[in-house]
């Protein structure tokens, strides 16, 4: 691959990266204000337009954007390029996809 598509596929990566988890910053920042699981969820919900606000969707966004990240550092590894930085990236995606996929059930 060009070094150019790897640097975009990089980019597009961590954006994708980023942008979960700034969605899982939004429900630790509502979990930090409230005790109660309805008020959190109302409180994590309210941060979406009303066509998003249900949480079975929300995680399905989070679970997309894990997934294209994960996808986006696969081949980044597999090409060689920033390696070890692709490698832990992996693993965190990783996780925080099977923690997205686990609160689902």
């Amino acid at each position: 691959m060009k070094k150019q598509i790897l640097i975009l596929l990089f980019g597009l990566g961590t954006l994708l990266l980023a942008s979960a988890s700034f969605l899982m910053y939004l429900w630790f920042r509502a979990c930090a204000q409230y005790d109660s699981f309805e008020d959190t969820k109302q409180a994590y919900l309210d941060n979406f337009p009303v066509s998003l606000q249900d949480a079975t969707i929300t995680t399905g966004i989070t679970i997309l954007l894990l997934s294209g990240s994960l996808v986006c550092f696969i081949k980044a590894i597999s090409a060689n390029f920033l390696k070890p930085v692709a490698v832990v990236l992996v693993v965190i995606s990783g996780l925080l996809l099977s923690w997205n996929i686990f609160s689902l059930m």
